[in-house]
Protein backbone atom coordinates (compact mmCIF):
# COMPACT_ATOMS: atom_id res chain seq x y z
CA UNK A 1 0.00 0.00 0.00
CA UNK A 2 1.31 3.45 -0.93
CA UNK A 3 2.20 5.71 2.00
CA UNK A 4 0.31 8.97 2.12
CA UNK A 5 2.51 11.96 1.34
CA UNK A 6 3.35 14.17 4.30
CA UNK A 7 1.80 17.20 2.62
CA UNK A 8 -1.50 15.36 2.71
CA UNK A 9 -1.72 15.04 6.50
CA UNK A 10 -5.22 16.43 6.37
CA UNK A 11 -7.84 14.91 8.68
CA UNK A 12 -10.69 14.24 6.27
CA UNK A 13 -13.02 13.30 9.13
CA UNK A 14 -12.99 16.90 10.36
CA UNK A 15 -14.87 19.78 8.75
CA UNK A 16 -12.41 22.53 7.72
CA UNK A 17 -12.59 25.88 9.44
CA UNK A 18 -15.25 28.01 7.72
CA UNK A 19 -13.94 31.01 5.79
CA UNK A 20 -15.51 33.36 3.29
CA UNK A 21 -13.17 31.95 0.65
CA UNK A 22 -14.05 28.26 1.05
CA UNK A 23 -17.77 29.01 0.79
CA UNK A 24 -19.32 28.02 -2.53
CA UNK A 25 -21.63 30.91 -3.47
CA UNK A 26 -23.69 29.39 -6.29
CA UNK A 27 -27.15 30.89 -6.00
CA UNK A 28 -26.00 33.25 -3.22
CA UNK A 29 -23.53 35.39 -5.15
CA UNK A 30 -25.01 38.76 -4.08
CA UNK A 31 -24.82 37.83 -0.40
CA UNK A 32 -21.29 36.51 -0.73
CA UNK A 33 -20.09 39.67 -2.47
CA UNK A 34 -21.82 41.81 0.16
CA UNK A 35 -19.88 40.06 2.94
CA UNK A 36 -16.57 40.09 1.06
CA UNK A 37 -16.82 43.81 0.46
CA UNK A 38 -18.25 44.77 3.83
CA UNK A 39 -15.10 44.53 5.95
CA UNK A 40 -13.13 47.02 3.87
CA UNK A 41 -16.05 49.43 3.71
CA UNK A 42 -16.62 49.29 7.45
CA UNK A 43 -12.93 49.89 8.13
CA UNK A 44 -12.69 52.87 5.82
CA UNK A 45 -16.00 54.68 6.15
CA UNK A 46 -19.09 55.11 8.26
CA UNK A 47 -21.82 53.04 6.64
CA UNK A 48 -25.55 53.52 7.27
CA UNK A 49 -26.87 51.07 9.84
CA UNK A 50 -29.06 49.16 7.38
CA UNK A 51 -25.96 48.29 5.29
CA UNK A 52 -24.17 46.94 8.38
CA UNK A 53 -27.01 44.65 9.46
CA UNK A 54 -27.63 41.45 7.53
CA UNK A 55 -30.12 38.69 8.26
CA UNK A 56 -29.85 35.30 6.57
CA UNK A 57 -32.60 32.73 6.47
CA UNK A 58 -32.93 29.32 4.91
CA UNK A 59 -33.00 25.60 5.51
CA UNK A 60 -30.52 23.75 7.68
CA UNK A 61 -27.40 22.94 5.67
CA UNK A 62 -27.67 25.95 3.38
CA UNK A 63 -24.48 27.53 4.75
CA UNK A 64 -25.84 30.23 7.08
CA UNK A 65 -23.71 29.17 10.05
CA UNK A 66 -20.65 28.91 7.80
CA UNK A 67 -21.04 32.51 6.66
CA UNK A 68 -21.76 33.92 10.12
CA UNK A 69 -18.83 32.14 11.73
CA UNK A 70 -16.50 32.97 8.85
CA UNK A 71 -17.28 36.69 8.85
CA UNK A 72 -17.17 37.01 12.63
CA UNK A 73 -13.66 35.51 12.60
CA UNK A 74 -12.51 37.50 9.56
CA UNK A 75 -13.88 40.79 10.84
CA UNK A 76 -11.56 43.81 10.88
CA UNK A 77 -8.79 43.32 13.44
CA UNK A 78 -10.25 39.86 14.17
CA UNK A 79 -12.44 41.15 16.98
CA UNK A 80 -15.77 39.68 16.02
CA UNK A 81 -17.82 37.33 18.20
CA UNK A 82 -20.10 34.42 17.25
CA UNK A 83 -23.18 33.77 19.39
CA UNK A 84 -25.91 31.13 19.32
CA UNK A 85 -28.61 29.74 21.63
CA UNK A 86 -25.95 27.51 23.21
CA UNK A 87 -23.60 30.41 24.05
CA UNK A 88 -23.06 31.12 27.74
CA UNK A 89 -24.61 34.10 29.47
CA UNK A 90 -21.07 35.40 29.90
CA UNK A 91 -20.48 35.35 26.14
CA UNK A 92 -23.59 37.42 25.56
CA UNK A 93 -22.56 39.89 28.25
CA UNK A 94 -19.06 40.10 26.77
CA UNK A 95 -20.58 40.97 23.38
CA UNK A 96 -22.62 43.77 24.90
CA UNK A 97 -19.67 45.11 26.88
CA UNK A 98 -17.42 44.91 23.82
CA UNK A 99 -19.86 47.02 21.84
CA UNK A 100 -20.34 49.52 24.66
CA UNK A 101 -16.57 49.96 24.78
CA UNK A 102 -16.29 50.10 20.95
CA UNK A 103 -14.01 47.05 20.88
CA UNK A 104 -16.07 44.75 18.66
CA UNK A 105 -16.36 45.15 14.91
CA UNK A 106 -18.88 42.34 14.42
CA UNK A 107 -21.47 40.32 16.31
CA UNK A 108 -22.92 37.25 14.59
CA UNK A 109 -25.92 35.45 16.08
CA UNK A 110 -27.06 32.11 14.68
CA UNK A 111 -30.42 30.32 15.06
CA UNK A 112 -32.31 33.35 16.31
CA UNK A 113 -35.55 31.33 16.20
CA UNK A 114 -34.25 29.31 19.18
CA UNK A 115 -33.15 32.17 21.45
CA UNK A 116 -34.62 32.15 24.95
CA UNK A 117 -36.22 35.20 26.56
CA UNK A 118 -32.98 36.55 28.04
CA UNK A 119 -31.06 36.00 24.81
CA UNK A 120 -33.73 37.82 22.81
CA UNK A 121 -33.43 40.77 25.17
CA UNK A 122 -29.63 40.75 24.83
CA UNK A 123 -29.84 40.58 21.03
CA UNK A 124 -32.26 43.51 21.10
CA UNK A 125 -29.69 45.46 23.13
CA UNK A 126 -26.92 44.43 20.71
CA UNK A 127 -29.00 45.58 17.75
CA UNK A 128 -29.54 49.01 19.29
CA UNK A 129 -25.86 49.41 20.15
CA UNK A 130 -24.73 48.52 16.62
CA UNK A 131 -27.40 50.73 15.06
CA UNK A 132 -26.02 53.71 16.96
CA UNK A 133 -22.40 53.01 15.98
CA UNK A 134 -20.66 53.67 12.68
CA UNK A 135 -18.29 50.73 12.32
CA UNK A 136 -19.86 47.56 13.72
CA UNK A 137 -21.64 44.80 11.81
CA UNK A 138 -24.53 42.62 12.97
CA UNK A 139 -25.13 39.30 11.23
CA UNK A 140 -28.10 37.18 12.25
CA UNK A 141 -29.65 33.99 10.91
CA UNK A 142 -32.79 31.91 11.24
CA UNK A 143 -34.64 29.05 9.57
CA UNK A 144 -37.47 31.30 8.41
CA UNK A 145 -37.89 34.84 7.17
CA UNK A 146 -38.05 37.36 10.03
CA UNK A 147 -41.76 37.94 9.44
CA UNK A 148 -42.55 34.39 10.56
CA UNK A 149 -40.23 34.12 13.57
CA UNK A 150 -41.88 33.35 16.91
CA UNK A 151 -39.83 35.84 18.95
CA UNK A 152 -40.56 39.12 20.70
CA UNK A 153 -42.16 41.57 18.31
CA UNK A 154 -39.65 44.41 18.64
CA UNK A 155 -36.73 42.08 17.89
CA UNK A 156 -38.54 40.43 14.99
CA UNK A 157 -39.19 43.86 13.49
CA UNK A 158 -35.55 44.86 13.85
CA UNK A 159 -34.29 41.70 12.17
CA UNK A 160 -36.64 42.37 9.28
CA UNK A 161 -35.25 45.91 9.00
CA UNK A 162 -31.82 44.52 8.08
CA UNK A 163 -30.63 43.50 4.61
CA UNK A 164 -32.45 40.18 4.42
CA UNK A 165 -31.14 37.36 2.23
CA UNK A 166 -32.65 33.96 1.64
CA UNK A 167 -29.74 31.51 1.53
CA UNK A 168 -30.21 28.90 -1.15
CA UNK A 169 -28.88 25.40 -0.56
CA UNK A 170 -26.97 23.86 -3.45
CA UNK A 171 -28.81 21.05 -5.21
CA UNK A 172 -26.96 17.79 -5.81
CA UNK A 173 -26.37 18.63 -9.50
CA UNK A 174 -24.99 22.04 -8.45
CA UNK A 175 -22.69 20.37 -5.91
CA UNK A 176 -21.45 17.98 -8.58
CA UNK A 177 -20.78 20.94 -10.89
CA UNK A 178 -19.02 22.84 -8.09
CA UNK A 179 -16.78 19.84 -7.32
CA UNK A 180 -15.90 19.41 -10.99
CA UNK A 181 -15.20 23.14 -11.46
CA UNK A 182 -12.98 23.22 -8.37
CA UNK A 183 -11.06 20.24 -9.72
CA UNK A 184 -10.64 21.82 -13.15
CA UNK A 185 -9.37 25.02 -11.53
CA UNK A 186 -6.56 22.89 -10.08
CA UNK A 187 -5.87 21.24 -13.43
CA UNK A 188 -7.48 17.98 -12.34
CA UNK A 189 -9.68 15.87 -14.56
CA UNK A 190 -12.06 13.84 -12.41
CA UNK A 191 -13.57 10.73 -13.89
CA UNK A 192 -17.32 11.23 -14.35
CA UNK A 193 -18.28 8.93 -11.47
CA UNK A 194 -16.19 10.65 -8.78
CA UNK A 195 -18.30 13.70 -7.85
CA UNK A 196 -21.67 11.85 -7.66
CA UNK A 197 -20.06 9.08 -5.60
CA UNK A 198 -18.62 11.60 -3.12
CA UNK A 199 -22.06 13.07 -2.42
CA UNK A 200 -23.30 9.69 -1.23
CA UNK A 201 -20.19 8.42 0.57
CA UNK A 202 -18.48 11.49 2.06
CA UNK A 203 -19.40 14.64 3.98
CA UNK A 204 -21.95 16.55 1.92
CA UNK A 205 -20.94 20.05 3.05
CA UNK A 206 -18.92 21.96 0.50
CA UNK A 207 -15.94 22.92 2.71
CA UNK A 208 -15.28 19.22 3.42
CA UNK A 209 -15.67 18.35 -0.25
CA UNK A 210 -13.28 21.14 -1.25
CA UNK A 211 -10.81 19.89 1.34
CA UNK A 212 -10.98 16.44 -0.22
CA UNK A 213 -10.37 17.87 -3.70
CA UNK A 214 -7.22 19.52 -2.34
CA UNK A 215 -6.09 16.22 -0.81
CA UNK A 216 -6.81 14.33 -4.03
CA UNK A 217 -4.81 16.84 -6.05
CA UNK A 218 -1.72 16.29 -3.88
CA UNK A 219 -2.26 12.53 -3.68
CA UNK A 220 -2.66 12.06 -7.43
CA UNK A 221 0.55 14.01 -8.10
CA UNK A 222 2.51 12.05 -5.50
CA UNK A 223 1.25 8.68 -6.74
CA UNK A 224 1.33 9.76 -10.41
CA UNK A 225 -2.20 8.44 -10.94
CA UNK A 226 -5.29 9.96 -12.49
CA UNK A 227 -8.14 10.97 -10.17
CA UNK A 228 -10.47 8.04 -10.64
CA UNK A 229 -12.94 6.44 -8.25
CA UNK A 230 -10.45 3.70 -7.22
CA UNK A 231 -7.92 6.40 -6.26
CA UNK A 232 -10.57 8.25 -4.22
CA UNK A 233 -11.54 5.05 -2.40
CA UNK A 234 -7.91 4.24 -1.71
CA UNK A 235 -7.28 7.70 -0.22
CA UNK A 236 -10.35 7.52 1.99
CA UNK A 237 -9.54 3.96 3.08
CA UNK A 238 -6.01 4.92 4.06
CA UNK A 239 -7.17 8.01 5.91
CA UNK A 240 -9.81 6.04 7.82
CA UNK A 241 -7.26 3.37 8.67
Amino acid sequence: MVDLPKQNALNLSEVPKPTLHNYLPQGNEALHQHLLGLAGKVRNSALPAHERMIHLWGASGSGKSHLLFAYSKEAPEQNGIFLSPTSSDMAWQQAIQGLEEARLSCVACDDTQLLNTDQQAWLFRIHNLIKDQNQSVLLTASDQAPTYLDIREDLRTRLGWACVYRVKELSDPEKVLAIEQAALARGMNLSADVAPWLLHHFHRDMPSLMSLIEALDIYSLETKRAVTLPLVKQLLQEKSG
